[in-house]
């Protein structure tokens, strides 16, 4: 760790989530399950902002989302 890497496994479940964003591979149509379970607020503002960018780089996100009422 002392060369600037953090194992995954420490990173907390938005951080996990953001990067598996980054590391996703370029194609046009990404497949999502329920990307923001478990996540706290911050979490789910930083990674929808990461979501955004991937829309705004011309890639389609299909996502499947729980139904609450």
């Amino acid at each position: 760790m002392n060369n600037g890497h953090i194992r995954a496994s420490l990173l907390s479940g938005g951080q996990r989530q953001n990067l598996l964003i980054e590391m996703l591979p370029d194609v046009s149509l990404y497949l999502l399950d329920e990307p923001f379970i478990g996540l706290d607020k911050g979490a789910i503002s930083m990674l929808a902002e990461n979501l955004g960018s991937v829309i705004a780089q011309g890639q389609t996100i299909l996502m499947a989302m729980p139904e609450y009422e």
